[in-house]
């Protein structure tokens, strides 16, 4: 029996420190791009946060991340698919699902998608107010 509950402990730490190791090396990822994209490697930055979304889909940060690089580099239909996994891993956090629902907007805005680009716009100014100043102007020509 005592056996038993040591092999259930040891197990229970490795798959304790598994996870930690995974977020540590999510987290190197996600650095590593932030460092390619600044140097203006977008491609390298790209294959950083595909590694880091792979690694772990239900981090937000790295849903957000990847769908700014696609962004960049014009894969619309790729950064509209990782801003909305993000969106709803991020419940809990109004602000940062604000700006995902911006780089939504901008995604379908560039896919001439008008009617989803004001969706999304409209619904990243309920979520953060503040935002409203700058996307009157681009919500009052969407509606033209």
């Amino acid at each position: 029996m005592r056996m038993m509950a040591m092999k259930s402990c040891v197990a229970l730490l490795l798959l304790f420190l598994s996870t930690l190791s995974q977020a540590d090396t999510v987290a190197d990822l996600l650095q590593k791009g932030d460092e390619l994209q600044q140097a203006g490697n977008m491609e390298q930055a790209q294959q950083m946060f595909e590694q880091a979304v792979r690694a772990a889909p239900a981090s937000a940060l790295a849903q957000n991340k990847l769908a700014g690089a696609y962004l960049v580099r014009q894969a619309y239909a790729k950064s509209i698919a990782h801003y909305q996994a993000a969106i709803p891993l991020q419940q809990a956090e109004p602000a940062e699902q604000a700006k995902s629902f911006l780089g939504l907007g901008l995604a379908y805005l560039h896919s001439e998608q008008n009617p989803l680009a004001f969706a999304a716009f409209q619904e990243a100014q309920k979520l953060a107010p503040h935002y409203q100043a700058q996307l009157a102007p681009l919500l009052k020509k969407l509606q033209e």
